[in-house]
């Protein structure tokens, strides 16, 4: 079935998506994997300074399907299936599947089903939930009973002349940073509602850790033969796009990308690969791997971020490399 027929289940909220290419052809699959061809918003001018830039209002908090308005009626990058381009849009159309499919949130599902079994107590998506606001269901089956909230450290961005063309300076949130203007600017006076199921979870090192344990214990199953479920085993597994395009991924051509994870082949090291998944968002950027066929699990975590300051890889990932 298409990502249309899951979106017309139980849309109390009333958005629309009719407008929106290929959200008629493209499969769960294909929005999983990056491979649908949908527009992504986070790419568009618009909402790059709504979002992240000279137009954030402080405090305001986005609508979980509103970031879709800035990609209505626009043409889609290819057809489903046939070519790999990383999209935000994909997964905030997921939060939305899984609100119509199961009748809850997204944030009561994820918690359900992945953060309690895990005992990740420190994590939570960013300005949808909070002690005060968790399903009393949800609340009484953790151990707590509430929900810890890491608290957040100041963030920082690289403000570069490519930002600032890119997103703007906004005067509401952000702030000059004493000896390193223009050059880089605090962001600790916005929020993540803006990203929700695209980006918008915050966790802290610990729980990234665990999380990407239970990840790694799930894939070396699956690489044995021995994984319990179907939909775990289709998580590891690379679909090439129709037309054998690489995936865009400037750390190296030798990359696949599965379902949420990415399989990377790096010269320098002394496995063949790692499995890996990297974030950047206003303020923040993160890199969670695994050495493939090791026990070892690397998170890294800092407060500067660097998406639209093109400057290539996430600073997560520089400090990994250089360390």
């Amino acid at each position: 079935e298409t990502a249309l027929h899951y979106l017309k289940k139980n849309n109390d909220q009333h958005y629309d998506v009719s407008d929106i290419a290929n959200v008629d052809k493209a499969t769960l699959r294909q929005l999983l994997s990056h491979q649908s061809g949908i527009p992504d918003y986070q790419q568009t001018p618009k909402w790059i300074r709504k979002g992240r830039g000279s137009d954030i209002t402080s405090g305001f908090l986005w609508p979980k399907a509103e970031p879709l308005s800035f990609i209505q009626g626009e043409k889609a990058v290819f057809a489903p299936g046939h070519e790999f381009q990383e999209c935000a849009t994909n997964y905030t159309l997921l939060g939305l599947i899984i609100q119509g499919v199961t009748g809850n949130t997204a944030e009561d599902e994820i918690r359900n089903r992945i953060l309690i079994p895990l005992g990740l107590d420190h994590t939570h998506l960013d300005s949808f939930e909070d002690s005060n606001t968790l399903n009393p269901a949800v609340a009484s089956s953790s151990p707590s009973s509430k929900l810890s909230r890491p608290v957040l450290p100041k963030h920082y961005h690289y403000a570069t002349p490519s930002f600032l063309e890119t997103a703007g300076y906004s005067d509401e949130c952000f702030e000059k940073v004493p000896g390193r203007w223009p050059y880089m600017i605090e962001t600790t006076n916005t929020n993540f509602s803006a990203e929700w199921t695209a980006g918008g979870m915050v966790m802290t090192v610990k729980d990234m850790v665990v999380f990407g344990k239970a990840l790694r214990d799930a894939q070396q199953e699956h690489a044995s033969g021995e994984g319990e479920t179907q939909a775990l085993h289709e998580m590891f597994v690379h679909q090439e796009p129709e037309n054998n395009a690489a995936p865009n991924d400037n750390s190296n051509s030798n990359s696949q990308f599965c379902i949420g994870i990415r399989k990377t082949t790096i010269p320098k090291l002394p496995c063949e690969s790692i499995w890996t998944h990297d974030g950047k968002t206003l303020g923040f950027s993160t890199k969670l791997f695994w050495l493939d066929q090791s026990d070892c699990v690397v998170a890294v975590a800092t407060n500067i971020g660097s998406a639209h300051s093109n400057l290539g890889q996430a600073e997560a990932w520089n400090v990994w490399l250089e360390n």
